[in-house]
């Protein structure tokens, strides 16, 4: 039977009032959700208790050293730094506490532990493996094992609630309205489901993979892997020894890979990224009493309407592939083009996280609440395809850089079109890898004069060809979220939930989708994003007067007290 949660709407509700005075630890914060909810809270409420961030230590960098090193460079920080407010309002409130949410007490030692149970009053896990095609022992373990030890510190702790962050594809390959509801026991496909006994069998899985790398025809396979790729000139500074544990490495995670997505499709999961974030869901929601949880289901998330400024965003996320990919010669992209695209501003995602959790501590909260806009303000594939067009062309009369891109390139359209067009992703990897072939025939044999140039093209094309290749596994990933199936997630409670607050009012209604994909969020993804597809450098700040936070400790918290 499904799980619908509480139908109790709230009028009025005061984030600010519900939050106020209330200790917070969040995960994840190092992700493109939880940065900005965090300056947002920062931000906006400085009425919250403490904030604990949990961190894993890396190499020798501590928890307080990670968290001040985002701080300190990540741009969703610096209008806070530019104002001069950051280092008042996290002094005494912002502190860094080390840990791992695989492990028991989330990796904390015990006097941190013990206290923080006794202190939280709501609890904020967005830590996840967010990657589609994910190993499937990263998804399991930090995905369902680490939503499994967040629920335990939960139901061990006085009073913190917990805000689980999921996602609304967790409603699998299915079609038509998606309601804020959860099949406990019943996977997307419909069979019966029990997250338990998946974990156990996933485990088995993972097990018996392992024992098959372990014998010696896996071990010949990868040392020959690895001479074949020494014989080309590949890893030179690797001994074979060095490059057939790397080549087994590989070997083991494509399988590890191809079990996590086997096991989804079988039970109706599009990949192991959303199987594993359903079966976090199921494990909370039998771990704890149903007051202290809400599942938070963001849709697709992307670029800042406004906060911490128009067009922030990281990551080479969903729309940035299509973005990239309709910039260049292509123009055919594959898409349904009257499939929904559900996507909202990461800042409107944040405000939908404060309002949810206001009303969970408020006791007044369903159990699951989605965060879209399509239930609101529809916007399609095709449409985005469109907007995407009309977007480079604008961007090319005014800034090209050659004749070529002011003159032909903002005179070129986009169109959708299915996976087998002559100009399709892998038609064109196909045409590219002939070309570069060719050209490289050319540099060593051609006439002398042709030989430079054509080395030189025959490297573009490679360059190509590899973000070709990157773009057609993104597009085979989202494949299923933008061409196979047509869902609506409902979000009748951020809807019909009445905030005081404007600047926490949920409103997807409000976005004109033309502005925000051309004038807001392809900037964005442009200044953001593209360096990451394309090897540059990611911008960063460098504030003049950096803030400093510290681990929590039991002196921390007594030079916090009496700080205040």
């Amino acid at each position: 039977m499904a799980d619908h949660g509480l139908q109790q709407l709230i009028a009025p509700l005061s984030v600010r009032r519900a939050l106020s005075g209330k200790n917070i630890l969040i995960t994840g914060a190092s992700g493109f959700l939880a940065k900005v909810w965090l300056a947002m809270i920062l931000h906006q409420l400085p009425e919250t208790g403490r904030i604990y961030v949990l961190m894993r230590r890396q190499g020798f960098a501590s928890a307080a050293a990670r968290l001040n090193h985002l701080l300190n460079t990540s741009p969703v920080f610096g209008p806070l730094h530019e104002s001069g407010k950051l280092a008042g309002v996290i002094k005494g409130r912002l502190f860094a506490v080390e840990g791992d949410v695989e492990a028991g007490c989330l990796g904390m030692d015990p006097l941190t532990c013990n206290q923080l149970l006794g202190e939280i009053d709501l609890f904020i896990h967005c830590a996840g493996v967010v990657s589609f095609d994910a190993d499937i022992r990263q998804a399991l373990g930090v995905n369902v094992e680490g939503a499994r030890q967040v629920g335990e510190f939960v139901r061990a702790s006085k009073r913190a609630k917990l805000l689980h962050v999921s996602t609304c594809f967790v409603a699998g390959m299915t079609d038509g309205e998606i309601p804020e509801s959860l099949e406990i026991n019943q996977s997307p496909s419909g069979a019966p489901f029990d997250a338990l006994d998946e974990i156990r069998h996933l485990r088995n899985e993972i097990t018996s993979v392992m024992e098959r790398h372990n014998e010696p025809w896996m071990i010949e396979r990868a040392q020959s892997r690895a001479e074949r790729a020494m014989a080309r000139g590949a890893h030179h500074d690797r001994s074979l020894e060095e490059q057939t544990a790397h080549e087994q490495r590989r070997l083991l995670e494509q399988d590890m890979t191809s079990v996590g997505m086997t096991r989804a499709q079988i039970l109706g999961w599009p990949n192991s990224y959303t199987l594993s974030k359903g079966m976090a869901e199921r494990v909370l929601a039998r771990m704890l009493p149903r007051e202290r949880l809400l599942i938070f289901r963001p849709a697709i998330v992307e670029s800042a309407l406004r906060f911490p400024f128009p067009g922030w965003n990281e990551g080479f996320n969903t729309s940035g592939p299509l973005i990239w990919l309709l910039g260049s010669w292509f123009r055919f992209f594959p898409g349904g083009a009257t499939v929904p695209f559900d996507i909202s501003p990461v800042d409107e995602v944040c405000r939908g996280m404060g309002i949810a959790a206001a009303a969970l501590l408020r006791g007044e909260h369903p159990l699951v609440a989605q965060c879209g806009s399509y239930h609101a303000n529809p916007l399609s594939v095709g449409r985005t395809v469109e907007l995407t067009a009309l977007g480079h062309r604008k961007y090319y009369r005014q800034h090209g850089e050659n004749w070529v891109e002011r003159w032909v390139l903002s005179r070129w359209d986009a169109a959708g079109a299915d996976e087998d067009h002559a100009l399709s992703v892998p038609r064109l990897r196909l045409y590219s890898h002939a070309a570069a072939g060719s050209l490289k025939g050319l540099s060593k044999s051609g006439p002398g004069w042709l030989r430079a140039p054509a080395s030189s093209l025959a490297k573009s094309l490679e360059s190509g060809e590899r973000n070709l290749a990157k773009i057609d596994r993104m597009l085979n990933l989202y494949k299923p979220f933008i061409n196979d199936h047509r869902q609506i997630f409902r979000t009748d409670f951020l809807l019909n939930t009445a905030v005081e607050e404007p600047e926490w009012r949920f409103d997807p209604m409000s976005i004109d989708w033309a502005h925000f994909w051309m004038d807001v969020h392809m900037p964005g993804v442009r200044r953001w994003c593209y360096p990451e597809l394309l090897g540059g450098k990611l911008e960063t700040i460098a504030p003049a007067q950096p803030v400093s936070v510290r681990e929590w400790s039991i002196a921390a918290g007594e030079a916090a007290e009496a700080a205040q």
